[in-house]
């Protein structure tokens, strides 16, 4: 059984999402699986720090993006909005080129709440981080 409110559309969820940083940072949703939302950021010059590395910020926003659209999609949008409450990201690797990959999985769902994990990986499938996201459920 799925965890989405709706049925869901790839294609419209990359089209009602590729906007602001999400836009910037070139995200992209490449697959949503009944539990899980993947995606992905091409490692480009505008997401490196100085000495060249994939920039932790870049990171974050890939996990923190990856999280807010798959939370998004198990709420009814009519009466719900969510927004971020508590991020925690433990950087272990990092990348200079190519792409990196995200999965966002739901820990807990709650009436109030949502916990999601987003492990991101290199182009090897190795994680380069762990990301823990807490969303507040709040009512529009």
């Amino acid at each position: 059984m799925s965890i989405w409110f709706n049925a869901v559309d790839i294609d419209q969820v990359n089209a009602f999402s590729n906007k602001g940083l999400t836009h910037t940072l070139g995200i992209h949703i490449d697959e949503i699986t009944d539990h899980q939302l993947k995606g992905s950021m091409p490692v480009t010059e505008a997401v490196l720090q100085p000495m060249g590395l994939l920039h932790g910020g870049a990171t974050i926003s890939l996990g923190e993006t990856l999280a807010s659209i798959a939370a998004y999609l198990t709420i009814d949008p009519q009466k719900y909005a969510c927004v971020g409450q508590h991020i925690d990201a433990n950087h272990i690797k990092s990348a200079t080129n190519g792409v990196v990959s995200g999965t966002a999985s739901l820990v807990h769902k709650g009436r109030r709440s949502q916990l999601w994990d987003v492990e991101i990986c290199n182009e090897n499938n190795e994680i380069i981080s762990l990301i823990r996201i807490g969303m507040a459920i709040i009512h529009r």
